[in-house]
Order: C-alpha cells, then structure tokens, then sequence
C-alpha cells in the first residue's frame, strides 16, 4: 500500500484506480458489524445473490488495505464525534457560568442597595424602633445569601457562645419583647378603633 502521497489513508492511494476507490468507499461506508468484502462486492456489482466476489475485487481489497483503513476512518470519525461532544459540553457549561455570575451579580447589586437603605435606617433609628423580628428577618436574608451562594470562606473555628453570652442575649431579647409590649399599653384604645373605622 502506497501513502507517501495520501493525504489520510482513506483517500485514493496513488497507486489506486478510480474504480477500485469507488469499491473501496462501498467498503468503508458500511457499519462496521456488516463490513466484508463479500458484502461490498454485493453491493457494488448490485448482486444481492452473490455467494463470493470476483478476483479482481479481492485483490483490491488485499492490495489497498481496505479492512486497515476503515478503521482508520471510523476511529476518525470517532474522535470528530468526541470533539463535537466536549465542545458542545464546554459551551454549555460555559453559558451556564456566565448566567450564574450575572444572578450573583444582580442578587450582590440588591443586596448593595438593601444595605445602603437599611444603614441609612438605622443612623436616624431609636432603639426602641428595632423589634425581635426585625433582628431575625436580617439574619435570615444573610443566611438566605450564604445558602444561595454558599460562601466560599469558612471560620477556622466553630463560634461557640459562653454561658454569660447567652444570658446577655437572652435578657436584650426580653427587653425588647417588654418595650414592645409597653408600646401596646401606651396605645391609646380608641386609635385602632378610629382607624379601623375610617
């Protein structure tokens, strides 16, 4: 078999007629489970019946490698269909990248603003405006944040809280709960009645 001058060795040889090219790609374009010689010559001559091919058509097969060089060109064939495949996977998954880091973008711009808003709220803010749930409705928006985006920093420690600290807490938490209830004691009865009739 001749290839110097090949380009791949599924392309005619140099030292390969035309008419025996034109067999060999009966040959290499059959599925692999089918391919023969026997079958190629079938269908070459349009003799279904054949029992055997001619002479002449074994010889073409011996002498130009046909067996060896449909592999080739189905292991060619392959490796397009793989590259097409990661490709295809690569620009998804870059797509996907890129849709990720402008919701984080967008969701890290509002989260900007509620921030902005809420520290301008609490520079003018009397303690007594800040109730228990609205305490709780900022630590859920920050861990609502974290679990979305999963932050990529973690503590080096476990934060754990000493008994004093805890019972700090718990009595800010109680006072709160008391001013808010003191608020209601304040309200005039008839305020809500007014309102709810207007």
């Amino acid at each position: 078999m001749d290839t110097k001058k090949s380009p791949e060795v599924w392309d005619q040889l140099t030292n390969e007629s035309g008419r025996a090219y034109e067999a060999f790609k009966v040959f290499m374009y059959m599925s692999p489970a089918e391919r023969t010689v026997t079958a190629a010559w079938r269908l070459w001559s349009e003799n279904p019946e054949a029992a055997r091919p001619s002479p002449f058509f074994k010889e073409w097969a011996r002498q130009h490698a046909w067996p060896e060089r449909a592999r080739a060109h189905d292991h060619h064939l392959d490796m397009v269909r793989r590259r097409g495949m990661e490709k295809a996977i690569e620009e998804e998954a870059a797509k996907q990248a890129r849709e990720a880091e402008r919701t984080r973008y967008r969701f890290n711009e509002l989260m900007a603003l509620s921030f902005e808003g809420a520290m301008e709220w609490f520079e003018h803010a009397q303690p007594s405006d800040l109730r228990a749930q609205d305490v709780i409705g900022i630590i859920k928006v920050h861990m609502d944040y974290l679990k979305a985006f999963e932050a990529t920093e973690k503590p080096n420690e476990e934060v754990t809280w000493t008994e004093e600290e805890k019972a700090e807490l718990t009595q800010i938490i109680k006072e709160i709960d008391a001013e808010e209830a003191d608020e209601d004691l304040d309200k005039d009865p008839g305020e809500d009645e007014g309102s709810a009739g207007s």
